[in-house]
């Protein structure tokens, strides 16, 4: 007979959110595992910019903000909509050398990384790549993202193909968490792979492990809150993920996905 004691203990689902008393001001993770000073940051020359959907903040899953404190060349904006690159980025740079994990492509996925320029034909060469976009999100919230943001269709554009799937369980067997999409795409935009594999050990250490370690309540989790339904982004979605936005997770516990494409150019 199963007693109490070796119950099997529930994990927080993959919409739930932090009560806001109950987290972080500076991380936004639940108190019990904030990260503030845990991270130490690792430089790369490539920018990550995560453009993070306003509902996925306090959300359990969610990585965006562990990416940014991992990775000295990035930042989050949290919002729905920018006007343009140097908004979105805070960087002088132009379209044609930055790239978004893009929703869904159109041309058919050959390798585990691809690089497709605004038209979606295949590039071949990544080294112009300067920094890359991530729709940090639910499949639902990473379309939105993808929709409010026009300025979006004039970067080049990476769909991830690969292999093995998420650290966690997820909605879509293609889907990934931010961090993870992140951790991805930088070896083939010639970064360390030695920062994907701290990266991806960070998310399984303060995301990952405790919360499929621990009660929902010893986490400080609240009610359900918002219709979002997950962080990240898909493989082969909003940023290759994708989630994301993907990103993208983008991405991981994803909500239902959108019927339609993000539009060819």
């Amino acid at each position: 007979m199963q007693t109490h004691s070796d119950a099997p203990r529930s994990r927080p689902s993959q919409d739930q959110k932090t009560n806001n008393t109950q987290a972080c001001q500076t991380c936004f993770r639940p108190k019990a595992q904030c990260l503030c000073g845990k991270i130490t940051p690792i430089s790369t020359e490539t920018r990550v910019v995560i453009l993070q959907h306003p509902q996925e903040k306090l959300k359990v899953w969610n990585s965006a903000m562990l990416t940014h404190l991992a990775l000295r060349n990035s930042c989050v904006k949290v919002g729905f909509s920018w006007a343009n690159l140097k908004k979105a980025t805070a960087s002088d740079g132009v379209p044609s050398n930055w790239a978004v994990l893009y929703l869904k492509s159109n041309q058919p996925l050959p390798l585990a990384f691809n690089l497709f320029n605004r038209k979606e034909e295949p590039l071949n060469d990544p080294s112009p790549i300067e920094g890359i976009v991530i729709l940090d999100g639910s499949w639902k919230q990473a379309h939105a993202l993808w929709w409010r943001n026009p300025w979006l269709l004039r970067l080049n554009r990476i769909a991830l193909n690969l292999d093995k799937g998420s650290l966690r369980g997820q909605a879509k067997k293609s889907g990934l968490s931010s961090i993870e999409s992140v951790a991805h795409c930088l070896p083939y935009l010639g970064e360390d792979p030695s920062t994907s594999q701290t990266l991806l050990a960070l998310y399984k250490t303060h995301i990952v492990d405790p919360n499929l370690g621990a009660r929902a309540s010893d986490a400080g989790v609240g009610a359900r809150e918002g219709v979002g339904v997950g962080e990240g982004v898909g493989v082969n979605e909003a940023v290759g993920v994708h989630d994301a936005v993907p990103p993208g997770e983008a991405s991981a516990e994803k909500g239902s996905e959108s019927s339609s494409k993000p539009p060819r150019t």
